[in-house]
């Protein structure tokens, strides 16, 4: 089966004053994001998409786990769950 790409221009006139209806939906769950620090050792986490953790019933926009960039650690902010405990050697102590 051969693809071709619908032309840009065309594309752009298609689509022209539609609104992106799931823009305020993605701009809520990255302000969510930014809140959290890693549970272990409080580093700064990125978005990481995990398989049964990315949609949910009420959900219009895929979710994401966060993973520390210091330990490792990769947990769901929005159950809590921790889903990989990371590396304990690069933790900061208590």
């Amino acid at each position: 089966m051969l693809f071709k790409p619908m032309d840009q221009e065309l594309a752009r006139k298609l689509i022209e004053g539609y609104t992106d209806e799931l823009e305020p939906a993605r701009k809520a769950l990255a302000a969510f994001y930014r809140q959290f620090r890693c549970q272990s050792c409080e580093g700064s986490c990125r978005k990481e998409h995990v398989a049964g953790h990315v949609f949910t019933e009420d959900s219009l926009v895929p979710r994401s786990c966060l993973r520390c960039l210091s330990c490792n650690c990769l947990f769901d902010p929005h159950s809590g769950l921790l889903l990989e405990r990371g590396d304990a050697s690069s933790k900061r102590s208590v």
